[in-house]
């Protein structure tokens, strides 16, 4: 009797788990494979390891664009730890206070922008009530987007996902999330855009599978540039 009430007991709650699982995977599947994949998880390693961002490779970078901007080369193609390197060492992005750690990942013609918010400084919004409680003091949120040139020595990411610890936000919270990390945006663009410097001069900037494409404007007639 007992060893029949350890089967059944035991196939129950093997029935239980399963029908569990299936349930998550049926309501949450993309978002959660999106989120594995965004950690790496299940990915096959590349050639080799990405380089560190570095003072040394902001260096190098900043080199580039001032080759670029001084007429040396019509394009300058960048890499995802040149540009953390620019933002990280170079580029003055006044982040508010409770933001931290800036990361940049290219990929899909997509401009991944990783950084670490302070858990006050999230919006109180339903989707994360019930895990914001078991959240640490700061919270990891990455912004994808497209980029484009502003001119004047600007640029944006017009983001088109959030994730907040790895969960989605849906895009109605997305102006309250970027206010968050950015203040209040500019009233000539729209509230889903983040802004992004870029030295004076830059006339395009695009993502081309890995790489940060940007390009100058072109001389004035006459000019050496």
């Amino acid at each position: 009797m007992s060893g029949c009430v350890g089967g059944c007991l035991g196939r129950t709650l093997a029935l239980v788990l399963l029908a569990g699982i299936g349930l998550v995977a049926w309501q949450w599947g993309p978002d959660l494979a999106a989120g594995v994949r965004g950690l790496g998880v299940g990915v096959p390693p590349g050639n080799g390891a990405m380089e560190a961002p570095s003072e040394a490779l902001a260096g190098e970078a900043e080199r580039q664009l001032e080759g670029l901007l001084a007429g040396g080369v019509d394009v300058v193609s960048l890499s995802a730890p040149e540009i953390e390197s620019l933002l990280r060492f170079r580029l003055p992005i006044a982040w508010p206070e409770g933001v931290s750690d800036p990361s940049v990942l290219l990929r899909d013609g997509d401009l991944l922008l990783g950084l670490r918010l302070a858990r006050e400084r999230l919006p109180a919004l339903p989707e994360l009530e019930s895990v914001l409680a078991f959240l640490p003091d700061t919270v990891p949120i990455q912004l994808r987007g497209r980029v484009l040139a502003l001119g004047g020595g600007e640029a944006a990411l017009l983001v088109h996902r959030i994730e907040a610890s790895s969960i989605p936000i849906p895009r109605r919270f997305f102006p309250r999330i970027l206010e968050g990390v950015r203040g209040v945006a500019p009233l000539d663009l729209p509230p889903e855009a983040f802004f992004l410097p870029l030295p004076s001069g830059i006339q395009s900037i695009r993502v081309e599978g890995d790489r940060l494409i940007l390009a100058r404007l072109p001389c004035p007639a006459g000019s050496p540039c």
